[in-house]
């Protein structure tokens, strides 16, 4: 039986998570396990990244799932971040085992902006476009329907909600800029997690 792993990337990237998930998918390949990277977001022929609601990305990895892996395989995932949230949001009930890779455990908008925006070409408008700009000279655009739907999200009852019907492992990151750990065990204690 065929082996795959969808690789789901975090927040404001597409599907190589800037160099981290297509390194990843190298060793796996090389194992004869099939890499699947995910685009979650929609990028210009300039390197801009247009970044999708967190329901629309739970709607493209869904879409990808039934596209690249309904035949049969077994499918593991591997998530970074915010990519952690979309998976759990698509909530995929075949999945073997998901690995979370620094999970955000509070759905805090103010973090995220103001990581994000510590470059000073960055402009913040939370009821039009937010422009991020990135030390490569790209930017990241977020809409302000992106904020709006994340306001609705509860994590913890969306990450419980998938755990409670899949084998997860969670790795939390430590002195991480966006993501805290302090309430790790609170959301994931059901799950295999390390530190």
């Amino acid at each position: 039986m065929q082996r795959k792993i969808l690789f789901v990337h975090g927040f404001g990237v597409m599907k190589d998570s800037r160099g981290m998930f297509t390194e990843l998918a190298d060793v796996f390949s090389a194992q004869g396990i099939t890499p699947i990277l995910v685009d979650l977001n929609e990028k210009n022929d300039g390197g801009n990244i247009y970044v999708n609601s967190l329901s629309e990305q739970s709607r493209v990895l869904r879409e990808t799932y039934e596209r690249e892996c309904s035949d049969g395989s077994v499918v593991d995932m591997i998530c970074h971040s915010q990519g952690c949230l979309v998976a759990s949001l698509a909530n995929i009930p075949t999945i073997r085992t998901t690995l979370f890779l620094a999970p955000p455990i509070e759905n805090d908008p103010e973090k995220t902006i103001n990581h994000f925006s510590r470059n000073p070409e960055s402009i913040v408008d939370m009821n039009n476009v937010s422009r991020f700009a990135r030390r490569d000279g790209t930017s990241t655009f977020v809409p302000a329907s992106y904020w709006e739907d994340r306001a609705q999200m509860n994590y913890r009852e969306i990450y419980q909600d998938y755990i409670a019907s899949h084998e997860a492992i969670v790795i939390t990151a430590l002195n991480d800029e966006v993501v805290s750990n302090d309430r790790v065990n609170d959301v994931f204690g059901s799950a295999k997690i390390i530190p």
